[in-house]
């Protein structure tokens, strides 16, 4: 076996050396390095410990082979100190330019400093670039390559300014060809969109966004050379690392050193059984205790990142648990819970389809955490687990009183899952329907029954959903068995006080169930009605009256018909059904293989349009029959509008769009703009202008021809 090379040292963590071994080139290699050459201003956005820094080591360093001059400024030496002034911070920032770059002794840069006293924080930093920078370089191109651009998200001003003056740099070159030797380029945990949302002002839709993927197996063979000798087969052993790994450069480099550690501890990794021991490995020094284990804080980075914004950590978690579930979900929109996901580092984005990065990020944050970490957020997680096992269906899990109070509190700001929102929601029309009942009921009778009924009535309801059940169904089946016989012999006022008693019961025994209370509840709803319907006898007095329930899941929305002769009702079923004025039924419209949410009429009252959770708009006519399927949008489509002549239709998406479309079915116009999901769409009377209502907290106006013309910005949710 081939002598151990004990020179080649692998490095986990930290900036890897131009010339350290164990560094392995990407794509991204060439890419910073073509776009700079060609006067790019690029920017390397990506989680933790991908490889950043490394990269602008390397790239600086071919750089300065070709004679550019180079500036590595890292914004974590700056500080971040609330009491920070943007003086302060952006005369640190120019004391860092002029010491990376070499330009003044101390003694010009104190006499520059005090010449530009009066000047303001940011033009002081573009004069030291032009005065400076630019004349003391000597015509060599120059590179400002800014590391941990992030830091500027937790100073206490803001620094939008910092990205103009960048942006003004590459402006000036029309004027002053001096700065087409200037270039810059970012690095950092962010999104151009979290730095600075003026997008009038910022450099990044004149950059070269490049991305930093994960290292490809072929491509680092050469870190075999560091297993030469504490591995009889170092190509076996880099493919079982790289099965763990994925490729994640931290987590590969620490894997082949603990492989080194082995071999230097235990002689050479035998061949034949090279997964296996490499399992060991990482089970060992890296999954076991791992919060202890982990001294570059590489996974409690992951897991900070994941929780670091409580109004977001429940959708993030939610949707990193769709990934392990379904192994990869499509994303389309840039919304926050998807943008935090990406940078926290735990998935892979490839396709536009995100995918969980590694065995050993499945291991450490796999499903069993997911549950756990939204358990232990949601103060109702029992009821709400409750539910979900029963197939999100069983009204007895949903929550009453209180305990819906402390979770509405607790879902205020919180951008949600959309099972969380269903399962809420589902609960508030549950509450709100049992509380108008068991109002009415309270309001029926007048005197001593009236007041008796209302004291039952109130009281027994707050016990009913405050207080731990305690007489079994039983009982209370016997009185309302009571107050039935009484209503069959056309007794409605006995059959009343019969009710009455059963709340009284339910006050008495503190009772708190649903299936108790709703025979309560049912027995004075019967008897209410038959004391206000005297001619309504025997066991037809138990039907309910004026409701259209046929639909076997809640009501999502309902629309009249142009000519208000037929309803509309869309529910989560996954149906459309149209009832006539009278409430007989006409139609169901089965078709969708989700939830539908809403549904629109056209103006000639022919057609009728529904918006689903499967991703399309179905059309269909007054007589059942369906017309088209419009398919396009990668994500639920909550709402759906006719056009004034009725020659357009207009779909509003969770994948941050609106599509309009022919009532043939044809793709005409995408409308894109929203950074989230957009929840209502409505035409102007002319038919000339189109609103959109998105989850970002604002309205946009549209033409016809898809060209936006305003957005109204000014609610803060």
């Amino acid at each position: 076996m081939t002598a151990p090379n004990y020179d080649y040292v692998y490095q986990p963590g930290g900036s890897l050396g131009f010339r350290a071994p164990s560094y392995v080139p990407r794509q991204a290699d060439d890419d910073l390095y073509e776009g700079i050459k060609s006067g790019r201003f690029c920017y390397v956005f990506n989680c933790r410990q991908m490889g950043k820094s490394s990269l602008r080591v390397r790239v600086s360093k071919r750089l300065e082979q070709d004679g550019y001059r180079c500036a590595a400024l890292d914004l974590t030496a700056l500080g971040g100190d609330e009491h920070l002034t943007p003086a302060q911070w952006y005369r640190s920032l120019i004391t860092e330019l002029n010491r990376s770059l070499s330009l003044l002794s101390v003694a010009e840069f104190d006499a520059w400093l005090a010449a530009s006293d009066g000047l303001t924080a940011v033009y002081a930093l573009s004069q030291f670039i032009e005065d400076v920078v630019l004349a003391k370089t000597a015509e060599q191109p120059v590179v400002i390559f800014i590391d941990e651009i992030d830091n500027v998200l937790s100073l206490s001003f803001d620094t939008t300014d910092l990205f103009a003056v960048i942006r003004n740099c590459y402006n000036k070159r029309a004027d002053n060809p001096d700065y087409e030797r200037l270039n810059f380029s970012l690095f950092g945990v962010a999104t151009p969109a979290k730095l600075m949302r003026d997008t009038s002002r910022t450099p990044f839709n004149i950059g070269k966004a490049i991305r930093l993927m994960p290292l490809d197996l072929a491509q680092a063979k050469p870190l075999e050379n560091g297993l030469v000798g504490w591995a009889e087969s170092p190509e076996q052993v880099l493919r079982a690392i790289f099965e763990w790994t994925g490729g994640q450069p931290y987590l590969t480099q620490r894997l082949c050193e603990l492989v080194q550690d082995e071999g230097m501890a235990h002689g050479a990794m035998p061949s034949s059984d090279t997964a296996a021991k490499v399992a060991e490995l990482a089970e060992k020094n890296i999954l076991t205790n791992w919060q202890l284990q982990d001294e570059q804080n590489h996974l409690k980075t992951i897991q900070d990142r994941l929780l670091r914004q409580s109004n977001l950590i429940n959708r993030v978690v939610d949707l990193y648990g769709q990934v392990l579930e379904k192994g990869e979900i499509s994303v389309t929109s840039n919304d926050e819970a998807t943008v935090e996901l990406r940078l926290s580092g735990i998935v892979v984005e490839e396709a536009q389809k995100l995918r969980s990065f590694n065995r050993i990020y499945r291991c450490v944050f796999g499903s069993d955490w997911v549950t756990k970490t939204l358990g232990d957020l949601r103060p109702h997680s029992t009821m709400f687990e409750s539910w979900v096992a029963s197939g999100s269906n069983a009204r007895d899990h949903l929550l009453r009183g209180e305990m819906l109070k402390v979770a509405e509190a607790w879902a205020e700001g919180k951008s949600l899952s959309d099972l969380d929102n269903r399962y809420l929601r589902e609960s508030q029309k549950a509450e709100n329907m049992t509380f108008r009942k068991w109002a009415q009921a309270s309001t029926l009778v007048s005197g001593i029954v009236a007041v008796g009924m209302l004291l039952a009535a109130t009281t027994s309801y707050k016990a009913y959903i405050d207080i731990e059940e305690k007489v079994t169904v039983s009982q209370l089946q016997v009185t309302t068995n009571v107050s039935k016989n009484f209503l069959l012999e056309n007794k409605p006022m006995e059959a009343l006080v019969a009710a009455v008693k059963g709340g009284q019961i339910v006050k008495e025994k503190s009772l708190q169930s649903s299936q108790g209370g709703a025979i309560v509840l049912a027995a004075l709803h019967q008897a209410r009605y038959s004391s206000r319907n005297p001619n309504v006898q025997g066991a037809s007095s138990f039907q309910e009256y004026n409701r259209l329930s046929v639909h076997s899941d809640g009501v999502s929305s309902m629309s009249f018909s142009p000519d208000g002769e037929t309803l509309a009702s869309a529910s989560y079923d996954g149906t459309v059904k149209l009832w006539s004025i009278a409430g007989e039924q006409l139609e169901t419209l089965s078709g969708h293989s989700d939830e539908v949410y809403r549904m629109s009429f056209s103006p000639d009252g022919e057609t009728l349009a529904s918006a689903s959770g499967d991703g399309t708009v179905k059309l269909w006519s007054i007589a059942g029959e369906q017309l088209e399927t419009l398919s396009g949008h990668s994500d639920r489509v909550h709402s759906v509008s006719f056009s004034p002549d009725g020659e357009t239709l207009a779909s509003a998406s969770g994948d941050g769009t609106v599509k309009l479309w022919s009532i043939a079915g044809e793709q005409l116009e995408t409308l894109s703009g929203h950074s989230d999901r957009v929840y209502g769409v409505s035409f102007s009377p002319d038919g000339e202008t189109l609103a959109s209502a998105s989850y970002d907290g604002t309205v946009k106006l549209w033409s016809i021809a898809g060209e936006q013309l305003e957005t109204l910005s000014g609610h803060s949710d």
